[in-house]
């Protein structure tokens, strides 16, 4: 995340499976990270660069972001992601840039 210059978005909001021993496409993870944040589950922006992440975080009620490339582009907007392939689309909407 330091290469990317997102850590001061992510920074100590950063959750793993491990940490609660459920697995994805269980959406747990994301209610989790939610919870321990203090927000409602519809009020968090996820970025996913798996199908089954995406598919969890869209069971979890989140907005989901898909970095990845041409070839998943189709797959992924199936499944209801925002797909991106430059971290300048991302950085625009976390800064609420449309």
């Amino acid at each position: 995340m330091t290469i990317t210059q997102l850590i001061e978005k992510f920074e100590h909001r950063i959750f793993s499976c491990y940490e609660i021993g459920k697995w994805k496409p269980d959406p747990e993870i994301f209610l989790h990270a939610a919870n321990v944040m203090g927000v409602d589950p519809t009020e968090c922006a996820v970025i996913e660069d798996s199908l089954t992440g995406v598919q969890a975080a869209k069971k979890g009620g989140s907005d989901v972001y898909a970095f990845t490339n041409h070839k998943k582009k189709v797959a992924f907007e199936n499944v209801g992601a925002k797909v991106f392939s430059e971290i300048a689309f991302l950085m625009d909407r976390l800064n609420g840039k449309r």
